[in-house]
């Protein structure tokens, strides 16, 4: 956990998902639009469930 700081998250530059290795999900897309998810696992199912635009949302 952890994995994702503010240093880091300032200027993302290529596009991908930075997890802070606890559910926690950063994904940038090729436009530089960010959002934030949480990965959850309910009765044996992982599910992604969307929280929000990032910066809107903070960690």
């Amino acid at each position: 956990m952890g994995n994702l700081t503010a240093v880091k998250l300032r200027n993302p530059k290529t596009a991908g998902r930075y997890s802070d290795g606890d559910g926690l999900i950063l994904i940038l897309n090729k436009s530089g639009k960010a959002s934030w998810i949480v990965r959850v696992q309910s009765a044996g199912r992982r599910r992604d469930i969307g929280i929000g635009p990032y910066p809107g949302v903070t960690k």
